[in-house]
């Protein structure tokens, strides 16, 4: 009987001791199998355990490279904070200048509002000594101006400047000249070549006929472009850095509309040495007056300059 209780204990000893065996040899393989389900591994390797964390460090890993690859390349597809105060600030001017119609239709309030964007503006220019920087070179289109927009022109730059006080006078009755009957002024190009060592404006100019107080229509009107060329003189000292010295040369009329005034045709592409002119007509033979602009901003696609009485000429460079 004793014998047999001790069978007995020693089974249940035995039994209980396979079943804890099984349970952890249960739990055991339960462990390597959500590992390898969760790594996609077949269950045929002994030391898988070991190899999943391997592979789950290299993955981390790779995981870390590319997120900081990532980072890397949003960080230099981003523009750094300084320029894009500038885009953003040359988006709100080029919109402003759009709005008012080049600025000859700006309110006093929308003048104002302009001249202190352009004036933070040309706070962030990017470009030392722009006069002397070779992206002053090329063909820049008139987008903005606190004054006439045929003031680009070096030829009313010499006239007013020989005018003086009347200067302003003379601006008035010719803008309120070619406004007449829907003329106007359109298209305004400036072009510098320091190599060359000139700068040329391209006014385009719509000039109409009319009869004053019959109608509003006119008899003819047609384009044509007014180019006035002059040479640019070296300027001392620092304050070439940033402006431009010239003297007129000669002014070019061309008549685009040549079927308009057929009679007026032999005027076309006729060149009037206006420097000549001026000493001739200017007592003691005085030569043309040299005239500036000053360059307050420059980058690759837009121009700050203002003239000799602080007016203001936005450009934007022409991408042919």
């Amino acid at each position: 009987m004793s014998n047999t209780i001790k069978f007995s204990s020693l089974s249940s000893v035995t039994a209980s001791s396979n079943r804890q065996s099984r349970l952890k040899w249960k739990q055991q393989r339960a462990k390597v199998f959500f590992v390898r389900a969760s790594t996609n591994k077949k269950d045929d390797d002994d030391t898988f355990p070991a190899d999943a964390s391997k592979n789950v460090r290299e993955e981390e890993d790779k995981n870390q490279a590319t997120t900081t690859r990532t980072t890397t390349t949003t960080t230099q597809q981003q523009p750094p904070l300084f320029d894009a105060q500038i885009l953003q600030l040359k988006s709100n001017i080029y919109a402003l200048a759009a709005t008012t119609s080049r600025g000859a239709e700006a309110s006093a309030d929308e003048k104002e509002k302009m001249q202190k964007k352009i004036s933070e503006l040309n706070r962030l220019n990017p470009t030392p000594m722009p006069a002397r920087s070779e992206l002053i070179n090329g063909q820049w289109e008139l987008v903005y101006t606190d004054t006439y927009a045929f003031r680009a022109s070096p030829f009313f730059w010499q006239l007013g400047k020989a005018l003086n006080e009347n200067a302003n006078l003379f601006y008035d009755a010719h803008a309120h000249q070619t406004s007449l009957f829907g003329g106007g002024v359109g298209r305004v190009i400036q072009e510098i070549d320091t190599n060359d060592m000139t700068l040329t404006s391209d006014c385009i100019v719509k000039a109409s006929v009319g009869i004053p107080f019959v109608g509003f229509a006119p008899i003819f009107s047609g384009f044509g472009s007014v180019i006035s060329k002059a040479n640019i003189i070296g300027g001392g000292g620092e304050e070439a850095n940033d402006k431009l010295y010239c003297v007129m040369e000669s002014t070019t009329i061309r008549q685009d509309d040549t079927e308009v005034i057929p009679a007026l045709n032999f005027l076309n592409n006729t060149v009037v040495p206006v420097g000549e002119v001026f000493e001739n007509i200017v007592e003691g033979g005085t030569p043309p007056p040299t005239v500036e602009m000053k360059v307050s901003y420059l980058d690759e696609e837009t121009r700050v300059s203002s003239l000799e009485d602080g007016s203001i000429l936005l450009f934007k460079r022409v991408v042919a």
